[in-house]
């Protein structure tokens, strides 16, 4: 059985490389046949600018998203020593969907685009 893994995009950033790094994330992790992958990218998702009293239905749809996956990658930058505003909201939006699931960062820092590299598990 596929393990089904969300690479969640943190940043919402114009000019942003979060989707870059990401797809290079997710080229990486398509060589494994155990896993099913999808991209959540939360510049796709139209969240409210502050916490409502009523749960909006683009909250309900990226916390469904989030219950369905096994497991989570996070692509974030580095925005003054944390990460981006919109990734803590979208985190917040979730709770119980997150519990007891394993998660991993793709983190990358100021100005940093990297370079091509090939990196393998063994």
């Amino acid at each position: 059985m596929k393990q089904r893994i969300a690479v969640i995009v943190g940043s919402t950033r114009e000019g942003r490389v979060g989707g870059d790094v990401a797809g290079w994330f997710v080229d990486l992790a398509k060589q494994r046949d155990d896993l099913e992958l999808t991209v959540l990218d939360l510049v796709d998702f139209a969240f409210p600018a502050r916490y409502p009293q009523e749960v909006t239905d683009e909250m309900n749809r990226f916390t469904a998203a989030i219950d369905r996956a096994d497991g989570f990658v996070v692509v974030t930058p580095e925005y003054n020593r944390s990460f981006p505003a919109s990734l803590k909201q979208a985190i917040d939006f979730a709770y119980d969907e997150w519990h007891a699931k394993p998660v991993g960062f793709v983190s990358y820092g100021c100005r940093s685009r990297g370079h091509a590299t090939t990196w393998r598990s063994t």
